[in-house]
């Protein structure tokens, strides 16, 4: 599949997503679907999940990554994939009055939900823009710290995200970021199939080259926060029945998934 059709085909997903959620509950791809989940279930305390406002309470992650990037007052934080916001309003806590948080991503009606909460909040340290990952409207070495929170795994074109990353960090700048990854190699049929890229599952790649990537753009130092392989139980199968009505293929798909998919997040720092 052309890199540009599948943009297409994510972007509209997640502006759908955004336009159909209520705020309440946030949306992570844990398995090969989209799910409603608690906030709570991935590390997002009742402080954190009421201190922002609530269009901004939609995380489309694997967890709080905010509170993993060891964020100190005054720095300059970018979150790539910022989605409606809510590790940007986080992470604007933790730097204060003197940092700046700035959010990019590629869905205008999630940026959308951001600005609505923007208007609401009282916090002027952050900013929000439409740009894509692999190639963003800022100087060299200008952010102290870079965000990223599920996205990289929806990108056809990884390693060029990684060296816009790397490009705009700082010397001595870090990385935290948490992502979905594969175990070992998915099949050319699930590589293909859009509805499992939007779900993020066909983007994922193996830890192993995962971090390869990271380590060539000129990151070291990495150290693995957390890693998860996603088994299925009962209720993910019938979320599945549900979810692939009238499509047995994709349900099959689907259940092949088990156990080959999982999520890594990690620290590493720019050289």
């Amino acid at each position: 599949m052309e890199d540009t059709k599948l943009k297409l085909e994510v972007r509209y997903f997640y502006d759908k997503l955004a336009s159909e959620s209520t705020g309440q509950t946030c949306c992570a791809s844990c398995t090969s679907e989209v799910r409603a989940i608690d906030l709570l279930s991935i590390g997002y305390t009742p402080r954190e999940i009421w201190a922002v406002p609530a269009e901004a309470r939609l995380s489309l992650g694997c967890c709080n990554v905010p509170a993993l990037a060891d964020l100190k007052p005054g720095e300059r934080v970018l979150d790539v994939g910022c989605g409606a916001g809510l590790d940007v309003f986080l992470s604007a806590r933790k730097v204060g009055r003197e940092g700046l948080v700035i959010g990019v991503d590629v869905s205008p009606s999630l940026l959308g939900r951001a600005k609505v909460a923007k208007l609401k909040s009282a916090q002027n340290n952050v900013e929000f823009f439409l740009s894509d990952a692999e190639k963003m409207p800022y100087r060299d070495e200008v952010f102290d710290v870079v965000i990223s929170n599920c996205v990289v795994n929806l990108i056809p074109r990884k390693l060029e995200v990684f060296r816009e990353i790397s490009r705009v960090i700082k010397k001595g700048g870090r990385l935290c970021i948490s992502d979905i990854v594969a175990v070992g190699e998915l099949a050319e049929e699930i590589r293909k199939n859009t509805k499992f890229w939007a779900a993020c599952v066909s983007g994922a790649v193996d830890e192993s080259k995962y971090l390869e990537f990271i380590e060539s753009v000129g990151f070291t130092d990495i150290k693995v926060l957390s890693r998860k392989v996603f088994k299925y139980g009962p209720a993910d199968v019938r979320r599945f029945v549900e979810y692939f009505k009238g499509d047995v293929e994709g349900l099959k798909t689907a259940l092949s998934l088990d156990g080959k998919i999982g999520s890594l997040t990690l620290l590493a720092y720019k050289r």
